[in-house]
């Protein structure tokens, strides 16, 4: 008796669907915690990497809620003219679909790349840094565990600096109605075969 009370158990576990989880990730640029990298064209800054360090210039509109605007130095990177990849990164749980938003401002241009590919290749003409350019993040951006968000700024001449902010929601991915077709199939074989064993018992 104890052996079929103990599989009904097993079986009723198993029937009972897990509660949904939300797992929520935010994510800002900061000064000490955001990465740059001068790409090729920068001349004497070629291949230079570093930690961001915060920068404002007075024309510069106010940094989004729970950011700050970074640059490759406290003057703005004054010379730095080309590209600079700024970088954040975070993992991502196995078994969740993440959607959210990407805010950003970029002196003079940018555009976002997630995992070395680009998104919303028309949010860069529209971009700037006196206003902010909100992009939408599709499930399909991502992938379980290690993810790479890079904020490139094109800086034609002067002071540079990017500010960005960025929330992502994941949720539960439900099974496909042939995976819960085979979960049921297996337990009633199992249950059949539980109460086999405990009659011949």
């Amino acid at each position: 008796m104890r052996t079929l009370l103990a599989a009904s158990a097993l079986l009723l576990s198993l029937a009972i669907p897990a509660a949904a989880h939300a797992d929520t990730i935010n994510f800002s640029s900061a000064a000490g915690q955001t990465t740059y990298t001068y790409l090729a064209g920068q001349g004497f800054n070629n291949g230079k990497s570093g930690t961001a360090v915060a920068y404002q210039n007075p024309a510069y509109a106010s940094p989004i809620a729970g950011s700050q605007w970074v640059s490759t130095s406290s003057t703005g990177g004054s010379g730095a003219i080309g590209i600079t990849d700024y970088t954040t990164t975070f993992n991502l749980l196995a078994g969740e679909s993440y959607t959210g938003t990407f805010s950003f401002m970029a002196d003079d241009l940018g555009a976002i790349l997630i995992n070395g590919v680009v998104v919303d290749p028309l949010s860069f003409l529209f971009s700037g840094y006196d206003h902010v350019t909100n992009v939408s993040l599709d499930a399909n951006d991502f992938v379980a565990g290690l993810n790479t968000i890079t904020l490139v700024d094109f800086n034609l001449g002067g002071a540079a600096a990017v500010d960005y902010s960025g929330t992502l929601h994941g949720t539960a991915v439900t099974p496909e109605p042939t995976s819960l077709f085979l979960l049921g199939s297996g337990i009633l074989c199992l249950a059949i075969f539980t109460r086999g064993s405990f009659f011949r018992a």
